[in-house]
């Protein structure tokens, strides 16, 4: 367990999670593909899960925002994936070495405002290539709720997709409903979820 608070501004490296053991998985996405530029550049799929984690560097039972990132193919890399909103959240952001092994970001950031979080695979060491997949990466939070955000993902261009993000207030029904197919298929993502459990 780590406690390196990413404050807004700074740029580091990212911390190392064990375990995933005591986290209770809240919400994903589903897996998402993002298509910047077809053609010319990365064809990417991220999913990104909300947990409820016991051993959260902050408080028992806050928010771990969790991103699972793969490269489907050439011929682009990207070498920045970006989450937001976290405002004036405390975050600690790395990479669970419990998930599935993949390349590990070379530095963690912070905007100036606090809102945007990023992890950074500069090549040629940390470049995620076609058919290669990211590490688990994880932001701990101080937050106990969650709502509908973007995930960004760089290589020259970008996507967008959706995402989550804390909150300060409970999720209202009306906004709920945009996560669709993430909370039908919550049977599916357990299996995953599982499946990264039993890796460790």
């Amino acid at each position: 367990m780590s406690g390196n608070v990413i404050s807004p501004g700074i740029t580091t490296s990212p911390d190392s999670f064990n375990s995933i053991a005591g986290m209770t998985l809240l919400a994903y996405t589903g897996p998402i593909n993002i298509y910047p530029v077809p053609g010319t550049s990365f064809n990417a799929t991220y999913t990104e899960y909300v947990t409820r984690d016991t051993n959260n560097v902050f408080c028992a039972d806050c928010l771990d925002f969790i991103l699972i990132m793969v490269n489907n193919a050439g011929p682009g890399i990207f070498e920045r994936v970006s989450t937001s909103s976290f405002g004036s959240f405390l975050t600690d952001v790395g990479y669970n070495t419990a998930g599935p092994l993949g390349i590990l970001p070379s530095s963690v950031d912070r905007s100036a405002n606090g809102n945007v979080v990023g992890f950074n695979f500069i090549p040629p060491g940390s470049a995620v290539g076609a058919g290669q997949n990211s590490a688990t990466l994880e932001i701990q939070t101080n937050a106990t709720n969650f709502a509908p955000g973007f995930v960004s993902i760089q290589d020259g261009t970008s996507g967008f997709g959706a995402g989550f993000q804390p909150s300060a207030a409970a999720p209202e029904p009306a906004s709920m409903v945009l996560f669709g197919s993430a909370l039908l298929a919550v049977g599916f993502s357990k299996k995953i979820f599982s499946r990264v459990k039993n890796a460790s």
